[in-house]
């Protein structure tokens, strides 16, 4: 089975039902949202013998917390989500075996504010999962 960004967004929404969670986009009119985006790596995963013979694959996923004028707020709900994804393992998505939850900061990233002030904060992290 491969993963993909919609399991994020799906290990999210359920995680914090609360929230908003949008897959490959988010609602900008939104004061809350929280959106799960693809994102290339330089992370291949071929075992010896071919691809057939790896056990894992990875899946490099941005999320983008974007939540109120609020900068406090938005920084307790980015590490709340941080510190959920933080070295979790062994837990499944669907059908999807998800080994480990690799953050790949020390922290949520403050990437300023939209249009509309809204402040918004990033988390790169990198799923492995059994193929």
């Amino acid at each position: 089975m491969m993963m993909r960004s919609d399991h994020v967004r799906q290990l999210l929404q359920a995680a914090f039902p609360s929230v908003p969670c949008f897959n490959g986009a988010i609602d900008r009119n939104l004061e809350y949202a929280v959106g799960v985006f693809s994102r290339r790596s330089s992370n291949r995963v071929v075992a010896v013998g071919g691809r057939g013979n790896s056990s894992y694959n990875i899946l490099p996923v941005t999320i983008l917390v974007h939540w109120s004028q609020d900068a406090d707020q938005c920084e307790q709900t980015a590490q709340s989500i941080f510190d959920y994804l933080y070295c979790k393992s062994n837990f499944s998505i669907g059908d999807v075996n998800v080994i480990v939850a690799d953050v790949l900061s020390s922290g949520p990233i403050d990437i300023d504010r939209d249009e509309n002030n809204i402040c918004e904060m990033t988390i790169n992290v990198d799923f492995f999962y059994e193929r």
